[in-house]
């Protein structure tokens, strides 16, 4: 599916999806791979999976309750929909797999199909939260767990002990029944195993030195063994639970959140956070990496700044120098659709027009486009964002509305950030410069320096920003030159590529809090300070000496990267370190961040934005200043 109409659908009209996927023949062994959501923007992280009883089928569920299935897994209904009090941590099927139960964090229990309400501890004071839920064999109970190993009864699932007045070593992470007899195992995140009633212990990984965490247990079909699984697929097996294969020692792109096994126990499926479905062994394991084509589509060109894209492949660009802004239609036909916004004002080296948007909803409920550029509108220097409406024949940008009038900055400044994001909340985000302003960056009443998170409707400050000042439009601080954004799989979750002084340049997660910049040295403009002060917030990648200068990044989404889909592609402008400016892809690493991994391509000069279109191509700008142009990467 192209990717801007994949955003629309999601975004309006997906809370649950029902995909169904061939079954294969039952003389199939291991576990069959049916589909996942691993190439596909969520509305919310994928927390957990079972499979139907046969193994022909399976469920994932998200955060927000919301149920994908796949196979002959039936869809029986979701929360999706709903205002949860609490996310939703888990699920369990019913024995007859026509009916599923979901748990939320406060221990409330939602049910579908022919799963039965038998209780829940959604009205209790919690010491800890719910982290999972088991069914008992008969289907007419369960168990909920807690983080501390404390366990809930419900129906005729009968209470046999829990972890809940031991001091723990490491909280529990999962819950899990023996099928054929009244029991249940609790697991730890260092892997140790809690067993109670006719749950046999097998065994742990407790004492083991883990490279990642643990997250799941899944029993056999016969209640005499479990595989654990680690957040980085990881799997470790007891009783008479085989090994059939691990993502241990592959990159993968989204950390592993569950496990479950096949009826035979010749195979099992890993579930990981952005929908992705490994499923062993080796079914599905990451694929090699493509081979590309790089084709100019625009040439001739100084210093295009941004690319976005019609629902029907429109390309839309802009110069930062002028202020123009461009349509190239499908059939290769470009023209000019605006000129320059009416407050459009260059007045330094680095500002113009920046960052460009097309709303996710263009051509269903608008014809949107969002522009951030230097503006001297108010009779003062600023930075501004604004939105404007694209006529259906595509000629011209009217009925500019400002959504950001007078963002901080001045004559002289440099350091504007001003790129521009879409989630899938349908918020924009906005991610500005220092200016050179001294106090910006950690005056949480300032735009300087920051990430914003605002409506894209009227500009205000989202409901559930972190309120770090009176303007609650702030989502982050302490930022010295934000040059991209882009959203992992899920559509919420993302990172900002920033510019650091000499040295320390960043790739950081997009999460609230400050970042630690702070170029206030007596009252002054120093820059000879950390990029990340003490207490700030740690980036995912940082350059460390020299700079790389990091501009625009995107995910790779969709099954035509094969073994790159789903990772971080991001352009560079300097010509060192070797091999300088270029494309670089960066994965996921074992503690918790990203390192440089390949080159996608080099040898155009400096490298700009990042952008990927509607057909699954990536779309990338030169920044060099004379013969600028936009590429088209092409994967086969």
């Amino acid at each position: 599916m192209p990717k801007t109409t994949r955003r629309v659908l999601l975004t309006l009209c997906v809370v649950g999806a029902l995909l169904v996927a061939s079954v294969p023949s039952a003389g199939a062994s291991g576990a069959p791979f049916f589909g996942s959501m691993g190439g596909t923007k969520l509305n919310a992280p994928i927390v957990g999976f079972a499979s139907t009883p046969g193994g022909t089928g399976y469920w994932l569920v998200a955060s927000d309750g919301g149920i994908f299935t796949f196979g002959d897994a039936g869809y029986y209904g979701s929360t999706g929909a709903l205002r949860l009090n609490a996310p939703v941590v888990g699920m369990a099927r019913t024995p007859s797999g026509h009916g599923y139960w979901l748990v939320a964090s406060d221990g409330g229990i939602f049910t579908f199909g022919d799963a039965r309400f038998a209780g829940s501890a959604g009205s209790l004071r919690l010491r800890a939260p719910i982290v999972g839920m088991a069914a008992s064999p008969t289907g007419n109970g369960y168990w909920l767990a807690a983080s501390d190993g404390g366990v809930f009864s419900f129906g005729d699932a009968p209470f046999l002990g829990s972890a809940g007045g031991l001091k723990l070593v490491k909280p529990v992470v999962g819950v899990a029944a023996r099928p054929s007899a009244p029991g249940y195992w609790l697991v730890a995140s260092d892997g140790g195993i809690f067993d109670y009633g006719a749950a046999q212990f097998f065994g742990s990984a407790g004492s083991l030195k883990l490279d990642k965490p643990i997250v799941g247990v899944g029993p056999t079909t016969d209640g005499n063994g479990y595989w654990l699984t680690a957040s980085d697929g990881g799997v470790f097996t007891y009783g008479d639970a085989g090994f059939h294969g691990s993502t241990g020692g592959i990159p993968i792109v989204a950390p592993i959140v569950a496990i479950g096994g096949t009826p035979s126990g010749d195979g099992y499926w890993l579930a990981a956070r952005d929908g992705g479905v490994f499923a062993m062994p080796t079914t599905n394991l990451p694929k090699p990496p493509p081979s590309i084509s790089v084709t100019t589509v625009v040439s001739g060109l100084n210093i295009p700044w941004d690319v976005e894209f019609l629902p029907d492949g429109t390309m839309i660009y802009d110069v930062r120098d002028t202020g123009q802004v461009f349509a190239r239609l499908a059939n290769g036909t470009t023209r000019e659709i605006l000129s320059a916004p009416a407050t459009f004002h260059k007045a330094g080296t680095e500002d113009g027009m920046l960052g460009l948007a097309v709303d996710p909803a263009y051509g269903f409920l608008n014809h949107w486009v969002y522009a951030c550029y230097a503006s001297n509108g108010s009779g003062q220097q600023s930075e501004r964002v604004s939105r404007f409406d694209l006529d259906p024949g595509v000629t011209a940008l009217t009925g500019q509305f400002d959504l950001l009038p007078n963002m901080q900055t001045n004559t002289s400044a440099i350091h504007h950030g001003c790129r521009l994001k879409i989630d899938h909340d349908l918020n924009l985000w906005v991610g500005t410069g220092d200016v050179s302003t001294a106090t910006g960056p950690q005056d949480p009443n300032s735009t300087a320096g920051k990430i914003l998170r605002i409506s894209r409707v009227d500009g205000t400050g989202v409901p559930g920003n972190p309120h770090l000042s009176a303007d609650n439009r702030v989502y982050s601080l302490g930022h010295r030159n934000v040059q991209g954004l882009a959203f992992q799989a899920d559509g919420l979750t993302g990172v900002n590529m920033e510019h650091g002084p000499n040295v320390d340049d960043e790739i950081n997660g997009l999460v609230p809090g400050n970042f630690g910049w702070n170029p206030n040295v007596g009252g002054s403009y120093n820059q000879n300070v950390p990029m990340t002060a003490a207490g700030g917030i740690g980036a995912l990648w940082s350059s460390g000496n020299p700079t790389w200068a990091p501009s625009g990044g995107a995910y790779l989404l969709g099954s035509q990267w094969k073994g790159y889909e789903g990772v971080l592609a991001v352009a560079f402008l300097k010509q060192s370190p070797t091999p300088g400016q270029r494309l670089q892809l960066f994965r996921p690493n074992l503690a918790g961040g990203l390192s440089p991994a390949e080159v996608l391509f080099s040898d155009e000069g400096r490298l700009r934005s990042v952008t990927e279109g509607p057909d699954g191509n990536l779309y990338v700008t030169t920044s060099n200043g004379g013969n600028d142009k936009i590429l088209e990467i092409t994967p086969s």
